[in-house]
């Protein structure tokens, strides 16, 4: 099957980690000073409460067609990620969603709600504090400069970041504009770790604040794409964001 005519995705690639550079032109502290700069400012992110994103999700598999998908997060470190999953040929597919309510994390799929738990749960307890694909040094234990480096073609700094659960990231900042065009790290998917490469681009603004409009995360045997064609600001309620309930099955008398 070609995967481009379908998808517009084009077949994964090999994954490495971009080889660094080693300077010490620019502090970590600068790059993320610059990149805040870069979105809009201190007082434009501190009035970004909560998001709404719609748009459309692409995935190199042939059962699923593009499909609609939203995200909702707020600066509480809470976030739901849900895809309205349409089939090529017709079918009737069930929803796919992931999240994390500030206590319980979970998937859903084919109507069966599963807690996340361990590594899974910390992953999307830290993806929580990503809030808007923008790094807040207070939501790490440390944040390190490894110099220089390409991605994507482009220049970029290239930080260390720890969360405060000890997971490691490297996340790759444009040199020109110091907007962040992507992060690497290795995660665990399916009990495994997992390379997972994420790239962000077309940065446009909303309530004073630049949001990465198109969004790509591959890993060496998968590659999927999340357009949006909106983001509304400060109207998510927090019932968006509870984990759902397991439906009950009445039992026939």
């Amino acid at each position: 099957m070609d995967l481009d005519k379908w998808f517009g995705v084009p077949h994964p690639e090999t994954l490495a980690v971009p080889k660094v550079t080693p300077t010490a032109t620019i502090l970590a502290e600068e790059v993320l000073r610059k990149a805040l700069e870069a979105r809009g400012g201190s007082q434009a992110a501190l009035s970004i409460r909560s998001f709404h994103a719609k748009g459309m999700y692409d995935a190199d598999c042939g059962w699923l067609a593009t499909s609609p998908v939203e995200i909702f997060a707020t600066r509480s470190n809470k976030w739901r990620f849900v895809i309205d999953q349409k089939s090529p040929m017709g079918l009737k597919l069930d929803g796919y969603g992931s999240g994390f309510d500030g206590l319980n994390s979970w998937e859903t799929q084919d109507g069966a709600v599963t807690r996340l738990k361990g590594k899974r749960l910390e992953q999307n307890r830290d993806d929580a504090e990503f809030f808007a694909c923008y790094d807040d040094p207070q939501n790490y234990q440390s944040v390190e400069s490894l110099g220089e480096t390409t991605f994507e073609g482009r220049k970029c700094y290239a930080l260390k970041l720890v969360t405060k659960s000890g997971r490691q990231k490297t996340h790759y900042y444009d040199a020109a504009n110091f907007l962040l065009s992507g992060t690497m790290e290795t995660v665990e998917i399916g009990g495994a770790p997992t390379l997972l490469k994420k790239s962000f681009a077309d940065y446009r603004e909303f309530g004073g604040f630049k949001f990465p409009m198109r969004q790509c995360s591959q890993t060496q045997f998968s590659k999927e794409v999340m357009q949006y064609g909106s983001i509304e600001v400060n109207r998510v309620e927090d019932l968006a964001l509870k984990m759902p309930v397991q439906p009950h099955t009445v039992p026939r008398r």
